[in-house]
């Protein structure tokens, strides 16, 4: 059996988007913010886990969409999902769930959306051997 720790985020700010036209100074703040709220619940995450030291780490995500106008960002595809993902991918690497997100260390796996939980973004990490 794999090691495999799931847990919850928000949903990225509406920073994230990829096609949103707003300033450079406005959105480095939000998605700065977001990879750190992201890294600290993570932390987390990793306290409650018997999270091993991993190798490499298969990381699948699935966009729990339901609500809105609410400031937070929902993707209507996954280019766009993974997209968005890159300061929470950094969280996880920042929080040491992730050695870095390089193709050594990072396989990416399925991206999903869910329009009717949430909201929030499910993250599941599985080492792979």
């Amino acid at each position: 059996m794999r090691d495999v720790l799931e847990f919850e985020v928000p949903l990225p700010p509406a920073e994230a988007s990829p096609n949103l036209r707003a300033s450079r100074l406005a959105r480095m703040r939000a998605l700065a913010g977001y990879r750190w709220l992201v890294g600290a619940l993570a932390r987390q995450a990793l306290e409650r886990s018997s999270w091993p030291i991993a190798p490499r780490v298969r990381l699948s995500l699935t966009y729990r969409l339901a609500g809105g106008r609410d400031g937070f960002y929902r993707p209507n595809d996954p280019d766009n999902a993974l997209a968005a993902a890159k300061p929470l991918i950094d969280g996880l690497s920042d929080a040491g769930l992730i050695e870095d997100d390089s193709w050594r260390w990072l396989e990416i796996g399925r991206i999903a959306a869910d329009p009717d939980g949430g909201p929030g973004v499910l993250i599941r990490a599985e080492v792979l051997e």
